[in-house]
């Protein structure tokens, strides 16, 4: 019911909007002012200069419906940032004058059902009749595209440099405008003397697109007959659908791929950020979004699927693990107090300068198994700084070129702005940044050998590596900010979400630390969680204004002071079906909490270790903790697992959410 609710609310939200300029209210009397999602401080400071003899006020998650209406807002604004259905429901039955979508502080849009009869029965026509017959049109096709083999013949063109040469080419927009007038120039740039012409839904950036494109034409003041008559003799040899990936069905983009159908003799495409030109057929475009399983339905499966999932966890795994760590250097340029390879207090061996580096030969070969076993995603990591490896980038480029989904694990100390755009080039998915202060002092302090203002230039790189990915119409890599927590930065877990909202990071996550010979006193004690739990809620709702992923929410107060045995006491460990972690020297070890290999790259190949009678009692050992309560040999289950959150989230995907809340 609620994806229901939710699916009629994005339907209003989608057509019933008006653009509007700030000047419009200027001169009416606003006196209150409802905000019904979470909305970000540039967006509050700019509805307070327009309102500013106004009273705000939040709406919170338990708002009662008849008492914002008995208030009598004169408007009520939701942010596109999102919230639940009933918060981007809560402005369109408030009565307010006006209802108001605030997608950035520099446009708004009214929202509501004050347009003529006229369009009123054009949305009706467009979601009950234009849509489902796009909807099956593509359907068809790309089941008869499927079943013909043209499938195979077309990922095998995938894989060759694009022959695609158009003269005249349409664009049709589902992108931001900032990436798609980057497109513009980047298609002028490969294919000189083109004819560009680009169909607009809206007044949005027309302006900027017409000092890029040939021609533009304006879908909203144009007639449905003049429109199709402009599409069938346009004389297009190319249509370019400009994003959809993240669009889903939505009705939107069911319009826009049935347009790219009403052109005649042309070849249709869908072209996402990061992809190579022209990008994937409009059939196959279609089909991944239409087969694409929805988010939540993975996260929370129905009977069957919890039964299917209890028999994939409780044999030994037929097929390779989803994500593996790889550590391609052992050396490190930091050595940080919470770390217990490299830190001041670590023995000698680990700060030597000579410590083991993967070769790009075992890397290669590595690679090659992964690929065959089904690996989807591999993370550049280790136990030092991975760009430390001179062939550190011709590794990433390789996994790229294979297929893989690739993060790199790093400090961002030695991360310069042409590594950085190299990065973005070749199209790296995640980030992860080891971000550990809020403030210099703290920083130097905790990252011993880290040089004087290090913390401000890693944030103004990452901001800048974000930019040049605008600019450029590439996709932008996702920087996920990590923070050992530890009783120097405890108190500043606020401070580094706003640290992550400056550098352009999309998540911060909190990691319990470990034990370190030599570094007892920074271990948080159980008076600290009973100080800072006011500071994981400031930092949590501030995460959610500002829309940053955080994982505030699973830190449990005390957690780092008991250990993580009392989890384990009721929860199984599958982290032997999900995850394997390779060393720099070749060692494979079950999780990045053991210390003894199961095999080494040197003497066996990944997948004979993987299947091996190691392996298998380890994963063994691992289900049945919460009967034996021994945890694994030289391991650290009972004491600081990184790994609690994803053993908790697969016993919640096998039992449910109550189950999770019992255990708990």
């Amino acid at each position: 019911m609620r994806a229901l609710v939710r699916c009629a609310a994005g339907y209003v939200l989608d057509f019933f909007r008006e653009r509007v300029s700030a000047e419009d209210f200027r001169n009416e009397d606003i006196k209150r002012v409802l905000l019904a999602t979470a909305t970000d401080d540039q967006t509050l400071s700019t509805l307070r200069r327009l309102f500013p003899q106004a009273e705000f006020r939040s709406a919170g998650a338990r708002t009662d419906l008849w008492r914002v209406r008995r208030l009598r807002f004169d408007v009520a604004c939701v942010s596109m940032r999102g919230g639940d259905a009933r918060s981007r429901l809560i402005p369109l039955l408030s009565g307010a004058k006006h209802t108001l979508l605030v997608p950035s502080p520099d446009y708004l849009y009214r929202l509501g059902l004050r347009r003529g009869v006229a369009d009123i029965y054009w949305a009706l026509v467009d979601r009950l009749v234009l849509a489902p017959i796009a909807l099956l049109w593509l359907l068809l096709l790309s089941v008869a595209a499927y079943g013909s083999g043209l499938v195979w013949r077309l990922r095998a063109a995938e894989r060759t440099p694009p022959s695609w040469r158009p003269r005249r080419l349409l664009l049709l927009r589902l992108m931001p405008t900032n990436v798609f007038l980057a497109l513009l120039k980047r298609l002028r740039r490969d294919f000189p003397g083109i004819h560009l012409t680009a169909l607009l839904a809206s007044d949005e950036g027309r302006a900027e697109a017409k000092e890029a494109a040939s021609e533009v034409m304006l879908a909203r003041r144009m007639g449905l007959r003049s429109l199709l008559r402009r599409l069938r003799r346009g004389r297009f040899d190319g249509v370019l659908l400009a994003g959809g990936a993240d669009y889903g069905l939505r009705t939107s983009y069911l319009r826009a791929a049935l347009a790219a159908r009403l052109v005649p003799r042309a070849e249709r495409h869908q072209w996402e950020i990061g992809q190579a030109l022209p990008g994937r057929p409009l059939w196959r475009a279609f089909a991944r979004a239409l087969l694409r399983r929805d988010s939540r339905w993975r996260q929370a499966p129905g009977l069957l699927g919890r039964l299917g999932l209890r028999r994939h966890y409780s044999r030994e795994p037929s097929a390779g693990p989803p994500i593996v760590q790889i550590g391609i250097a052992e050396g490190c340029n930091y050595h940080c107090l919470f770390c217990p390879f490299h830190s001041p207090t670590a023995e000698e061996g680990h700060r030597d300068a000579d410590l083991p580096r993967m070769s790009y030969e075992v890397f290669a070969r590595l690679l090659g198994d992964l690929k065959r076993m089904g690996t989807k995603a591999i993370d550049i990591c280790g136990d030092g700084e991975p760009l430390m490896h001179p062939e550190a980038l011709e590794m990433v480029e390789l996994a790229r070129d294979m297929g893989f989904e690739v993060t790199l694990a790093t400090n961002a100390a030695l991360l310069t702005d042409a590594r950085a755009r190299r990065l973005v080039d070749l199209a790296v998915r995640r980030m992860h940044v080891s971000f550990n202060a809020a403030t210099d002092d703290i920083y130097q302090q905790l990252h011993a050998g880290a040089p004087p203002g290090a913390r401000r230039r890693i944030i103004a790189r990452l901001r800048a590596m974000a930019e040049y990915a605008e600019q450029e119409g590439l996709r932008p890599i996702d920087v996920e900010f990590s923070a050992v927590l530890n009783r120097l930065n405890m108190q500043q877990i606020p401070q580094m979400v706003e640290a992550a909202h400056e550098a352009r990071a999309r998540w911060f996550m909190l990691i319990l630390m470990g034990p370190v010979a030599g570094a007892e006193d920074l271990l948080p004690r159980p008076d600290d969680w009973i100080l800072i739990r006011g500071d994981l809620d400031r930092a949590a709702a501030r995460a959610n204004e500002l829309g940053v992923n955080t994982n505030l929410d699973s830190i449990r107060p005390g957690a780092g002071a008991e250990g993580t045995g009392a989890v384990y006491e009721r929860v199984p460990c599958h982290i032997g079906h999900e995850y394997a972690l390779i060393t720099a020297d070749g060692n494979v070890m079950f999780c990045c909490q053991c210390s003894q290999p199961l095999g080494n790259l040197h003497e066996d190949s990944f997948p004979e270790i993987w299947y091996s009678e190691a392996y298998r009692q380890a994963r063994q050992q691992a289900r049945e903790l919460p009967r034996t309560r021994e945890q694994l040999p030289s391991c650290e289950c009972f004491t600081a697992c990184s790994h609690v959150v994803v053993n908790l989230e697969v016993f919640r995907k096998l039992h449910g959410e109550r189950a999770l809340r019992s255990v708990l």
